[in-house]
């Protein structure tokens, strides 16, 4: 069980779900636990859910690893370059 990574704002939680899979499966390809790789996906959707439509225009790496660690207290694993 992965808590959920709180947004600052729901404006639409359209695309949330396709958010959540693509972070759980690039924790995995990038030799990840499941748990990790979860947390990231949860990270993900929380930004997808602060958003109107499906897709996001921005997103800074950095910002996703804060707020997981501000979520789960603590960082995120480095991703495989």
């Amino acid at each position: 069980t992965v808590e959920a990574c709180t947004p600052t704002m729901v404006v639409n939680p359209t695309g949330t779900g396709d958010g959540f899979r693509a972070g759980v499966l690039v924790g995995l390809c990038s030799g990840w636990s499941l748990l990790h790789s979860a947390r990231l996906g949860a990270a993900m959707g929380s930004f997808i859910v602060e958003t109107e439509g499906t897709l996001l225009t921005q997103l800074h790496p950095d910002e996703v690893r804060q707020r997981a660690a501000e979520a789960y207290g603590e960082e995120l694993p480095l991703l495989k370059q």
